[in-house]
């Protein structure tokens, strides 16, 4: 997928919460990672099971690894929570109920 293809990113107040509350430092290592995202959608594995269907982007930042979970369709990507890697699937089951 081109980058012209996603043209829009809607986020879930759940995923702005997160983000809001991290450092500067830390909000703009995110905002870089959505950019990849942006560029090749697909390179988040896929989940199983009940979160099927949804992506999820695995980076570290100083040693602590982060999940971002989203979905994409050709032109939205839309970003469902960020969290570390211990207890993302949790809160998205929860999320999603």
């Amino acid at each position: 997928m081109k980058k012209q293809d996603v043209k829009t990113i809607q986020t879930t107040l759940r995923f702005m919460r997160f983000k809001k509350g991290c450092s500067d430092e830390i909000q703009l290592y995110i905002d870089e990672q959505i950019k990849e995202l942006m560029l090749d959608p697909e390179i988040g594995f896929l989940q199983k099971g009940d979160l099927k269907g949804i992506r999820a982007h695995t980076f570290e930042y100083k040693k602590k690894e982060y999940n971002i979970l989203y979905s994409f369709s050709r032109t939205c990507l839309r970003l469902l929570q960020i969290g570390t890697q211990e207890n993302y699937s949790r809160v998205l089951r929860q999320m999603l109920r």
